[in-house]
């Protein structure tokens, strides 16, 4: 009997510790999730900021017509998300598998859709809809799995 409740101690630790990983891990995909939407925020306000520009990369070698363009609010702004994505992920990486963190940035294909069709009003066809999500079934396969 005393070896039976020992047997069973032992498994209750055990199940805590995958509890407490489990548990660990739900907070750093959250975290890669809170991580793309701030990525792809900033690329809303770039997209933003240079629609209606006339682009080329001659005109980008100006230091003139440059400094117009980085300076405009929503450049800045998406720059100032990336940053603040870029922080974030450099934690993320120091935590987690690179082969499970950069997959996980795939939502931001979903989130870029949302945003392109809703606010950006640009045409996305049901193929791109379906590629998306079938992206997504393969992140959940690769969140499941840890």
């Amino acid at each position: 009997m005393e070896g039976w409740a020992f047997s069973n101690m032992d498994a209750s630790k055990v199940q805590d510790k995958r509890l407490a990983r489990r548990m660990e891990m739900t907070k750093y995909i959250l975290l890669l999730l809170a991580i793309t939407f701030i990525n792809v925020i900033g690329q809303f306000f770039i997209k933003k900021g240079v629609s209606g520009q006339e682009l080329s990369l001659a005109s980008l070698a100006g230091i003139k017509y440059f400094l117009t363009l980085f300076l405009q609010p929503y450049i800045i702004f998406g720059f100032l998300f990336y940053a603040v994505s870029s922080i974030l992920w450099m934690f993320v990486l120091s935590k987690v598998d690179l082969s499970l963190a950069y997959p996980m940035l795939s939502f931001g294909y979903v989130l870029v859709l949302v945003i392109s069709k809703f606010f950006l009003h640009e045409a996305v066809s049901l193929q791109r809809w379906i590629g998306v999500f079938l992206i997504c079934g393969g992140m959940i396969l690769l969140a499941w799995n840890n």
